[in-house]
């Protein structure tokens, strides 16, 4: 999940040739438990790649233009811009095929959550009606 300002972050960026932008630091947030956690990755999936159209639009070209094969190399072979910080959260939930929660990982004060959450437009009712729904 984006925070609300992601994209326009993203936007601000001019194209250039391999730009990579990566959101390194975000949130892990456990909506069973209501935890959340500083959540880092030094090359995750939530990273924008830059590609001209003519690239885009072609299968066989994406592949030699990205320059890589996983997340662990996009700043070896990019071009990386390393975008601000918390804006992002993985959401670990009933349905999560794994968990990504580590008590390795530094944790949020309990005061903080409610803020944090509404900056992602997060509140109780969005658990009810979504992520507790027994219905499958």
């Amino acid at each position: 999940m984006f925070h609300k300002d992601a994209v326009q972050e993203i936007q601000s960026h001019d194209f250039a040739w391999r730009r990579v932008l990566v959101f390194q630091k975000g949130y892990c947030y456990d909506c069973i438990n209501q935890r959340i956690q500083h959540y880092r990755m030094s090359s995750p999936p939530v990273s924008t790649v830059m590609f001209p159209k003519d690239i885009f639009l072609d299968d066989e070209k994406i592949q030699k233009y990205k320059n890589y094969r996983n997340h662990d190399q996009i700043l070896q072979r990019m071009n990386p811009v390393i975008l601000s910080k918390n804006k992002y959260m993985i959401m670990i939930h009933q349905h999560n095929r794994r968990s990504i929660f580590s008590e390795k990982r530094e944790l949020v004060s309990k005061d903080k959550h409610n803020e944090i959450l509404k900056e992602f437009g997060i509140n109780e009712k969005t658990f009810s009606k979504v992520l507790f729904s027994d219905s499958s």
